[in-house]
């Protein structure tokens, strides 16, 4: 397995891919974010030692592209919605609120939530990924 850096080239690439269409995440329904689940549970591994994500490397690279896209979009989505929570905004009370996990978990949780929900949009799945995640 080669160890995996996400570049900005492949941020481009991946708005190349999935630009256009105006939703709010690369994948806007558990059905689409279900396509990546075996790349998910076959090709991408984790150190345990670093957290390090590491892909096989006779990996699809537009699969690798496409999965590390919704990894981002994953990401950015849980850090906002704890940003948010801890009083970021001055609607918002402090909470002091820690994300357990790392993302590949919350990824894996995911996928587990979205067999049993397939028609729910990813924004959803992101909250709800949060709210488990959420250590207070």
């Amino acid at each position: 397995m080669k160890l995996l850096r996400l570049t900005t080239a492949l941020v481009l690439f991946g708005g190349v891919l999935f630009g256009g269409r105006g939703d709010a995440s690369p994948v806007p329904t558990c059905a689409e974010f279900l396509t990546l689940e075996q790349f998910h549970l076959q090709q991408v591994r984790v150190s345990p030692e670093t957290g390090q994500i590491m892909y096989a490397q006779n990996a699809s690279v537009p699969q690798l592209a496409r999965y590390m896209i919704v990894f981002g979009w994953m990401q950015g989505q849980i850090e906002a919605d704890a940003w948010f929570a801890n009083g970021q905004n001055q609607q918002v009370g402090l909470q002091t609120v820690k994300i357990e996990g790392t993302t590949y978990d919350h990824m894996t949780w995911a996928f587990a939530f979205c067999r049993g929900y397939p028609t729910a949009r990813m924004p959803l799945v992101a909250d709800e990924v949060f709210n488990f995640f959420t250590k207070k």
